[in-house]
């Protein structure tokens, strides 16, 4: 699945990671492992006991979720990968119709993501 995105300068590492986490949480809630009570609302940041929650559940479902520090993660189900989230591509972008230069640019986030969830399942491996 491929989507964009778009972000204020100097906004889009911060809405890309919530875009992230948000994909994230739904892949593992997808899962059927019972996360209830693990992920706050939207607006907040999970707590540490959340976190503990989260682990938990990780571990008895055996569930990894592998950062790859590049701005990329797998996640798999025992030795199955079940997801994939690429590093996104940032363009900064100008549209000159505004007045203000601050307010002219912008950045467009592409994301490429896949899991088994997806209706076209057509992930690599």
């Amino acid at each position: 699945m491929q989507f964009t995105a778009t972000a204020d300068k100097g906004e889009e590492k911060n809405v890309a990671s919530k875009l992230r986490n948000e994909w994230v949480q739904s892949i593992l809630e997808s899962t059927g492992a019972d996360f209830s009570d693990c992920f706050p609302d939207p607006e907040s940041e999970m707590t540490i006991l959340q976190k503990g929650k989260v682990r938990k559940v990780l571990e008895q479902n055996k569930i990894l979720v592998k950062d790859n520090y590049d701005g990329s993660l797998d996640i798999y189900v025992e030795d199955d990968r079940i997801a994939y989230w690429e590093q996104p591509r940032f363009r900064l972008h100008i549209d000159r119709s505004k007045l203000n230069k601050k307010d002219q640019q912008y950045v467009e986030i592409e994301f490429s993501c896949w899991s088994v969830f997806d209706g076209d399942n057509n992930g690599t491996t």
